[in-house]
């Protein structure tokens, strides 16, 4: 992966750059490597710019007298140093050292201010979050909580980490996109569904701890998870060996059947809604929400829906959609994590979904049962009735496909 394409597609603060602007900010950055234990930033010294975490990891440090539960750690694509954007004598709130080897991009502040003219929402982000090197202290959008910083941007809106003032607990908020907080069929949509997801334990499903609706903000509030999603897994790794498919498979599918089981749907189960913890649990969130906001704005925008059109069951693409349609999108998880492609893809998707035209995954992957294909096709049959009816059932299958015997 190039520079340029490290900070267009792995970097959550500058979401929405286009690739000409990614380049430019690219042949801009300084590439500085960092040695364990050394220190990368110190408290007090001026932000002269934005500092991109590449790869390694990065102690915060705070230097504010209330460090409870404030330290933190840095990974690929996190940011430091949003604030100099606005401030431009900004200082460093904390001390930065790296935990492991580290490489750093360091793009000066000039620069980046010229290329993000075009871009007032990366604006913004830097505004309202302050990540910085500590914890926020004014203008948060979400009171009784620290913003610390921005880990994710999607169709919904940004994702930030924060930490919970009253309970003194780290926690994920989901700032939602100002024409969903607008729609008040969408909103009551929402909190009817936050209610019921909310209810729901699990050890493998994110928790929702509320859903803050001031008038101004729609926020939803999660358990805070540490680790990576499965979609950012897959594409470092391309695919995925069959032993660590089956645990993925075992947890997503114990997950999806509780949540049937309290007659909740996913209905947008795919990688990036899959966390995967560096203690290997897996944890699945969104259900049934994101589903709702891609929904509503497409309806507002007049447009398709995109995005995961290629984990959608048949008829979700007419709108309806029972438990079968979560077996199908499980199973084109499990098609792509073994291959490293995608079953169904181009112009002609649903045609191509509605007639099975994919290639079977014993002619692409060595070492497969036939099994396999065969648990494939009938999970992704067209007719949601000759699916497989509860994630128990597929489950079972799977188990027995992935145990053999080879060719």
């Amino acid at each position: 992966m190039t520079v340029t394409e490290f900070l267009r597609d792995q970097v959550p603060f500058l979401a929405g750059l286009s690739l000409e602007d990614a380049h430019i900010l690219a042949k801009k950055a300084a590439q500085v490597h960092f040695r364990k234990a050394e220190v990368v930033v110190t408290a007090g010294s001026p932000l002269a710019g934005l500092y991109v975490v590449a790869s390694g990891r990065l102690a915060v440090h705070p230097v504010e007298v209330d460090t409870q539960g404030s330290k933190a750690e840095l990974g690929p694509g996190s940011v430091i140093g949003e604030e100099s954007l606005s401030e431009p004598s900004a200082h460093a709130r904390a001390n930065l050292e790296a935990v492991q080897d580290t490489l750093v991009f360091i793009i000066p502040r000039k620069a980046l201010l010229r290329v993000l003219e075009k871009y007032p929402q990366i604006h913004g982000r830097a505004v309202a979050a302050r990540p910085g090197l500590g914890p926020a202290q004014a203008e948060s959008f979400a009171p009784g909580y620290e913003i610390r910083r921005l880990v994710g941007h999607g169709g919904m809106g940004d994702v930030y980490e924060a930490f919970d003032l009253a309970l003194r607990r780290r926690a994920a908020i989901k700032r939602l996109r100002p024409e969903l907080r607008l729609d008040p069929a969408f909103k009551a949509r929402l909190l009817r569904e936050a209610r019921i997801v909310a209810a729901l334990r699990h050890p493998y499903i994110v928790e929702i701890f509320s859903v803050v609706d001031d008038g101004r903000e729609l926020l939803l509030v999660f358990e805070f998870v540490d680790g990576v999603t499965l979609a950012q897994v897959l594409r470092e790794r391309g695919r995925l060996g069959l032993d660590v498919c089956r645990n993925i498979i075992r947890m997503a599918a114990r997950a999806l059947e509780c949540a049937h089981a309290h007659k909740v749907l996913h209905r947008d189960f795919k990688p990036s809604n899959v966390m995967i913890c560096p203690d290997g649990r897996l944890k699945v969130m969104d259900f049934g929400i994101a589903r709702q906001a891609r929904d509503t704005i497409t309806r507002l925008s007049r447009g398709e829906p995109a995005g995961t059109l290629s984990y959608m069951a048949p008829e979700q693409h007419l709108g309806e959609g029972k438990r079968p349609a979560d077996v199908y999108s499980l199973a084109v998880t499990l098609y792509y994590m073994l291959r490293g492609e995608l079953p169904f893809s181009g112009p002609d998707i649903l045609s191509r979904k509605e007639r099975q035209d994919y290639q079977p995954l014993t002619s692409k992957v060595a070492g497969l049962s036939p099994r396999m294909d065969a648990l494939l096709a009938k999970a992704l049959a067209p007719d949601p009735q000759a699916r497989y009816g509860t994630m128990g059932e597929f489950l079972a299958a799977f188990e027995e496909a992935a145990a053999g015997p080879l060719r």
